[in-house]
């Protein structure tokens, strides 16, 4: 089977939302399509061995297959010789590059990107040291972005009820100096082991450090509590770009009777929309 252009935005949409629940909701919430138009898309690459499907916690998930990975290595290669050239050299929007690229997607030929790449490698940005270059983290600019995240069960992965306990997406903040997530909490509500509806708010927050040390997370300002990207085990594409972020945090509550809670968050980079 020829994946068309329609089939490939979907295997897309899949790569991009792993981190998070990887739903034919979120999928269509993704693509701007109705739950009868993905349902056949889906089943078609699931009968043609694009992706599988599982269910977790009751609700059926999508992931690639290598027949995908394939598929998504080409694309990957595309758009990042694509963007090198237009926004990283010519200096055009990386938001307007990125619109025309989603036009082109999976159009180029093999020659023609291994063409792209031969002059990229051929030096064509190698003189360029204006701030369009210097100010990047991972192809990043400098500003302030929304993130995606999802806070998970550290032994299972699946859904924490922790999740609920932050007002989502996050936001990044990248700046020269360095780059940092800032998380806002929620009022958290709990149920005790006697059936008593309990409720608080966050009172401290630690994430753990490469040398799985605790660090207390600062309180910027009531209820924002601050991860520098640095303390993040961050996830690279095949072009050294950052994927995925993920951090262990543990929290306490105003209420005492409220236990500590230990979870991992996953930050989906990929999916980051500028403020």
């Amino acid at each position: 089977m020829e994946i068309t252009k329609s089939q490939l935005s979907y295997i897309i949409a899949i790569k991009q939302l792993i981190g998070g629940e990887v739903s034919q909701k979120y999928i269509c919430e993704y693509l701007g399509v109705k739950k009868p138009t993905a349902s056949i898309a889906l089943r078609t690459l699931e009968d043609n061995g694009y992706i599988k499907k599982q269910e977790k916690a009751g609700i059926n998930e999508y992931s690639l297959t290598e027949k995908s990975y394939k598929i998504i290595d080409n694309t990957e290669k595309e758009k990042f010789e694509f963007m090198s050239l237009f926004n990283d050299y010519l200096g055009i929007d990386i938001g307007m590059c990125d619109e025309e690229y989603k036009r082109i997607c999976g159009n180029l030929s093999v020659e023609f990107v291994n063409k792209l790449s031969d002059i990229r490698k051929g030096g064509y940005s190698k003189n360029i040291r204006d701030s369009r270059v210097e100010n990047r983290f991972n192809g990043i600019a400098v500003g302030t972005y929304e993130i995606p995240f999802r806070v998970v069960s550290c032994d299972e992965d699946m859904p924490s009820m922790g999740d609920k306990g932050f007002v989502h997406p996050a936001i990044l903040v990248v700046e020269n100096e360095g780059q940092n997530i800032i998380l806002e909490s929620r009022q958290i509500y709990y149920k005790s082991k006697n059936d008593q509806m309990l409720k608080g708010k966050l009172s401290e927050l630690y994430y753990s450090d490469s040398n799985m040390k605790w660090i207390l997370s600062e309180e910027t300002e009531e209820n924002r509590w601050v991860i520098p990207v640095e303390k993040i085990m961050c996830q690279n594409d095949n072009f050294g770009r950052i994927s995925l972020g993920i951090v262990k945090i543990k929290v306490k509550a105003t209420t005492k009777k409220m236990p500590e809670s230990v979870a991992k968050i996953t930050f989906n980079f990929k999916m980051i929309k500028k403020i």
